[in-house]
């Protein structure tokens, strides 16, 4: 089966050789399994459904409850579906969300929960939102808004389109996934603008857009020779974008940054660290210094 697989994948004479490989090094593993008279988890998994399949185990559930079923992987549910064709009149109660779905690297299958209704015979009741924000804790919902947030930070930051942000989707690993939450942010961020437009306000990413085109159009005309940007290593692209329009307006502007690349924790708000690590293919010709004597501390931690 698993030569079989392997047949389908783009480098077939790699993949024959890692699966001998691979399955060399689970032979001795299972040997070493016997040897010592034990099992791991997926080995209990395995024997449970053997079990209950030959009778040897006879279920007295009528109900099975399961938790983050979006998690769910392809063996956990064959061991539920022993137990409901053992005992027909069991039922499955199953919550889970598949925005939530984090264990693909552990062998969840996101699919037993999308399509649940061909997997175990009938659906999930869907809930309204106003029950579902009642039942999350307060937690949940300010991680949501922070998501939502620095998404429309960087999407108005870089005036990202609709077009662009599905282009990008389409990259992603559950595309079908990422394209739903495309369009439901876009609607939220349309929303946003909107509300900004009728109140006549603008936020800090709007500002750095507005300085860009009000340079680049001549309402603004740089009196700067010399700009000077500390903690470079968490600038932005629309601010990198500001100092280069700066400098486009000015060609004999220079620039002098400081930064540390090892410092850079800005990312999720918008920050570029190849800004800093290639300076040079963004702002041209340039020369590097490294302060590698330190005031702040003892000089034995920075050398570390």
């Amino acid at each position: 089966m698993l030569l079989e697989q392997a047949k389908s994948l783009h480098d077939k004479t790699r993949a024959k050789v890692f699966t001998r490989v691979l399955w060399a090094i689970l032979q001795d593993y299972s040997r070493r399994l016997d040897e010592a008279k034990e099992i791991d988890f997926d080995s209990m998994i395995a024997d449970a459904i053997k079990m209950i399949e030959t009778g040897q185990y006879q279920s007295p559930y009528s109900l099975i409850l399961v938790d983050e079923f979006q998690d769910i992987s392809e063996p956990r549910a064959n061991l539920i579906k022993a137990l409901r064709q053992q005992r027909p009149s069991c039922k499955v109660f199953a919550v889970g969300d598949d925005w939530q779905s984090i264990y693909r690297f552990a062998g969840s299958d996101i699919s037993l929960f999308t399509q649940f209704h061909d997997h175990f015979g009938y659906s999930f009741k869907r809930r309204d939102y106003a029950e579902i924000k009642k039942a999350l804790e307060p937690v949940v919902i300010e991680h949501y808004h922070k998501i939502i947030s620095t998404c429309i930070k960087h999407i108005r930051a870089r005036h990202l389109t609709l077009e662009m942000l599905l282009e990008q989707a389409k990259s992603l690993h559950d595309k079908t996934r990422a394209k739903v939450f495309t369009r439901v942010l876009w609607a939220i961020l349309q929303d946003y603008s909107r509300r900004l437009d009728e109140a006549k306000e603008i936020d800090f990413d709007s500002m750095i857009a507005d300085a860009i085109k009000m340079i680049e159009t001549g309402q603004y005309q740089s009196p700067y020779s010399l700009i000077l940007v500390d903690e470079f290593q968490d600038i932005s692209e629309p601010r990198a974008n500001l100092i280069k329009a700066l400098r486009q307006q000015r060609p004999s502007c220079k620039v002098f940054a400081v930064g540390d690349d090892w410092q850079s924790i800005y990312r999720f708000a918008g920050s570029d660290i190849s800004l800093f690590t290639q300076f040079h293919d963004h702002f041209g010709e340039s020369w590097t210094g490294r302060l590698e004597q330190t005031y702040r501390c003892n000089q034995l931690i920075a050398e570390t």
